[in-house]
């Protein structure tokens, strides 16, 4: 197993489009193993593909009940009942911010070997899987914010970077 790089905001590359796993074979088991070292070693609850750099539909996460591996991940059912949590993420940081998400998902995912699940998240674990799921899209928790608030997150980042 290897960590990974996670970018960070402002890098382009977070905001490309993943593509779905149509083959399920060792590179994408030793993908998600890379990305769970590389998120515990981050101090982190998920862990999406794109924040490493990966052009897949991948996701990994542990709100502590134990590590998901999740594939191609896909929302079919949210609550109508929303709540605020404080976010962070690895690409963005030093800055949390309270968004807004559904109480609770229904997912659809495939694990590492290519069967077939479908979970309800809910609590934590459902603000995890939409925040993760964000980053598949191209979407950082911060596009949730308003756009003075974001701009705020900006300046503090330029200057996170300059006295990195």
């Amino acid at each position: 197993m290897a960590q990974l790089t996670v970018l960070q905001e402002p890098d382009p590359r977070l905001r490309l489009p993943t593509v779905d796993v149509e083959q399920f074979d060792q590179d994408i088991a030793e993908h998600l193993e890379n990305m769970l070292e590389t998120m515990y070693a981050h101090d982190g609850v998920g862990l999406a593909a794109p924040q490493v750099n990966l052009r897949q539909r991948l996701v990994v996460m542990d709100v502590g009940d134990g590590p998901i591996k999740l594939v191609n991940p896909t929302i079919t059912e949210q609550s109508e009942d929303r709540s605020v949590t404080k976010e962070g993420c690895l690409s963005v940081p030093e800055y949390q911010a309270r968004v807004r998400r559904c109480s609770d998902v229904r997912v659809r995912y495939y694990d590492e070997t290519g069967a077939n699940h479908e979970r309800t998240f809910s609590g934590l674990a459902a603000t995890c899987i939409q925040h993760e799921i964000d980053h598949l899209h191209g979407i950082l928790f911060i596009d949730h914010l308003s756009s003075f608030e974001r701009s705020l997150v900006r300046k503090k980042l330029k200057k996170v970077a300059k006295s990195g």
